[in-house]
């Protein structure tokens, strides 16, 4: 049996659950395709103060931020070796937050499921059909079962591997090499947060750490992955030996036990298409940006209000809608381009480092 929606989401993360929530709440019906079960570890766990105000607009108040941890401040050595801070005491947001990632995503997105949307979990996507009707039909594997479901509309939010934009023939524009290299380390004793973010630059790269929910602490290493692989070493060495030529966040994770080491793509990028007569892309599916700016799950969820938008408005009265969304997209990229080159610029103290020459040269 075919069940119809008017709007399919695949991709269950910040995004996907954002704009699921938003469209529901215009009225739409909405299902939510998600490859996982929501049990496997996601990274990416600081959000913005602003981030707040976005939640608000969905209607999800603060009880979200229960068992998380409050973030004061941004500690950086940058361009130099001192210490600098800029404290969120004076943002009109308030402070940020260090999150458990995983429990943040299934509080999204057991809103979304409260909100109306339908959600299947474990699902793998086999083939997808364009219908002459304009409509498109999806065929998954739900849990063993084979299921299909027929609609309007398909949303991307399936992030970095971006599926249905690819599938649509959309390939993705590379503008770095950047790989997070993160460990997610216990900590020795159970004493108070230090509720910031620590952020240190190096030689071949930079490196970030904060203190996370369950007496844990997050700390990553973020370099270029031919840089990494050059190395030819066990990731644990490379690790280790470019973190004891640190001082802020060596010193930092003395307080902590080592962990197991994972490698995530960080690489920034936008997608050649972004949108098609009836599918859009948002989130990474769409474009991704370089970690340093904190910006990961606050634009996620500011670009799924937003492409609900686009989409109620494509629904009822603007045929070009889909269009404006993506030269909003590209120009916005365009923008981000040049505010990252600003900012990697501040950083001059290795000039002859192949890391610090590629984001001081031209994109």
């Amino acid at each position: 049996m075919t069940r119809k929606f008017d709007v399919i989401v695949l991709g269950g993360g910040p995004a996907g659950a954002s704009i699921a929530i938003s469209l529901l709440q215009r009225g739409y019906s909405v299902a939510i395709i998600e490859k996982s079960d929501y049990s496997e570890t996601r990274i990416g766990e600081t959000i913005q103060p602003q981030t707040a105000s976005l939640l608000n607009h969905l209607k999800i108040n603060d009880e979200i931020f229960h068992r998380h941890l409050p973030s004061n401040a941004i500690q950086s050595v940058w361009g130099e070796s001192s210490l600098k801070e800029n404290n969120f005491f004076f943002n009109p947001f308030g402070h940020g937050w260090h999150l458990n990632r995983l429990k943040f995503d299934k509080q999204l997105i057991s809103h979304a499921e409260k909100s109306g949307a339908t959600l299947f979990t474990k699902s793998l996507i086999k083939t997808i059909t364009q219908y002459d009707s304009g409509n498109c039909g999806i065929e998954f594997l739900d849990h063993c079962h084979i299921k299909t479901i027929d609609t309007r509309f398909v949303i991307d939010a399936t992030g970095r591997n971006a599926f249905f934009v690819k599938n649509q023939g959309g390939k993705r524009l590379n503008i770095d090499r950047l790989i997070g290299i993160v460990s997610i380390q216990g900590k020795k004793t159970k004493q108070n947060n230090s509720n910031y973010t620590l952020v240190e630059s190096a030689k071949n790269g930079w490196w970030y750490s904060a203190d996370i929910p369950d007496n844990k602490m997050v700390v990553a290493f973020m370099t270029d992955a031919d840089m990494y692989k050059k190395e030819n070493c066990a990731s644990e060495n490379f690790f280790n030996r470019s973190l004891s030529s640190t001082k802020f966040i060596n010193k930092r994770c003395s307080e902590s036990f080592p962990d197991r080491i994972r490698i995530y793509a960080a690489n920034s990028y936008i997608m050649t298409k972004i949108h098609g007569s009836n599918w859009i892309a948002i989130g990474d599916a769409a474009m991704a940006l370089d970690p340093l700016s904190s910006q990961g799950i606050y634009k996620a969820i500011k670009s799924g209000v937003s492409a609900a938008e686009t989409i109620h408005e494509q629904f009822t009265r603007n045929k070009y809608a889909l269009e404006i969304y993506s030269n909003n997209l590209n120009a916005e990229f365009e923008k981000y381009l040049q505010l990252r080159k600003l900012y990697y610029l501040k950083e001059k103290r290795w000039p002859k480092s192949l890391f610090w020459q590629r984001r001081h040269s031209g994109v």
